[in-house]
């Protein structure tokens, strides 16, 4: 015991460079991954839990629902980071560093093994990946009007199908009168068990979308928009604001968020500055409609949106 104790290195920062040659060693399973996830971890505003890390980290989908792979992503990181929380509630285990001098060692000894000189660029990726899960969840809740149509289209071939059936099926029936008369109780209970089924299966369908809204990730709704201010331009350019998410009758953005567009960040800015300052002309009318205040002054005296479309060149918004 005492030669393995031994031959431990000395000091935390000595320990923490053995864990870092061993975790990003070329030949580590799982390399790529485990560079994103020690990147989103540094960028991370808030200790993200597992499923939040997958989303930041660009994990492959079909491991997000399974936390024990999840787990291994992680483990695969080696004593930077570690999993708190209780061991029966995977799901809410949060990733964090296992302490300061761990969070510190690799924004010092690892800028280049991790490329942490285009941080702002990894804002950027986090943000876009945000997003595009919001999308798959905004997208979950409401049908398409192409699937309307299609189930629209089939019950009208399945009407006409009935019809041609019973027209056919008329001279049979009047030869099998009796017949048909016995089996009728028969045939109403046949249809009430019919009915009972469609009504659960209508239930458990609803049931599962509302689950899927109160069980979808938090992190990347509440902290996106975050993540897209440290962003450069030409990963905001990327965003896809065509998405029906964003379109005046969207019920998601009906739902209680129109006094969003009064609030301020940390420095007292509201939406309607940064729509201006980068030049959004669409998102610029949008918040217009939904009542902003092109002459609004933050509380710590920060100047109205104008004049950051002034500032940055913006005559289009003028």
């Amino acid at each position: 015991m005492r030669k393995l104790l031994e031959s431990f290195p000395y000091g935390l920062t000595n320990m923490f460079e053995h864990i870092r040659n061993r975790v990003l060693d070329p030949r580590a399973e799982g390399l790529e991954y485990t560079k994103e996830i020690l990147r989103c971890q540094i960028c991370a505003y808030v200790s993200p839990t597992l499923r939040d890390m997958a989303i930041m980290a660009g994990l492959p989908k079909h491991d997000r629902e399974d936390l024990g792979k999840l787990k291994t992503y992680i483990v695969r990181c080696g004593a930077f980071l570690t999993l708190r929380g209780d061991n029966w509630d995977m799901a809410n285990q949060t990733v964090e560093w296992i302490n300061i001098s761990a969070q510190e060692h690799p924004q010092q000894y690892t800028k280049e093994d991790l490329g942490l000189e285009l941080l702002d660029m990894q804002h950027g990726i986090i943000a876009l990946r945000c997003l595009e899960y919001i999308y798959e969840v905004f997208e979950n809740q409401i049908p398409s009007d192409e699937h309307n149509e299609d189930e629209d289209a089939e019950d009208h071939a399945a009407t006409k199908d009935n019809d041609e059936h019973d027209d056919d099926g008329e001279s049979e029936s009047q030869a099998s009168e009796a017949h048909d008369a016995d089996g009728e109780d028969i045939d109403k209970h046949s249809d009430s068990n019919f009915s009972t089924r469609i009504d659960a299966n209508d239930d458990t369908e609803n049931a599962d979308i509302r689950i899927n809204i109160e069980e979808c990730a938090k992190y990347p709704v509440r902290y996106w928009v975050e993540h897209a201010k440290r962003a450069p331009r030409d990963v905001l350019d990327e965003f896809n604001l065509t998405h029906p998410f964003w379109q005046g009758d969207s019920e998601v953005l009906e739902n209680g968020r129109d006094d969003d567009v009064h609030k301020e960040d940390s420095i007292g800015f509201q939406p309607l500055h940064y729509a201006c300052r980068n030049d959004y002309g669409a998102i610029v009318d949008a918040l217009l409609g939904a009542s902003a205040d092109i002459t609004y002054t933050s509380s710590i005296d920060h100047p109205a949106a104008l004049f950051a479309a002034a500032k940055f060149g913006r005559p289009s918004i003028l």
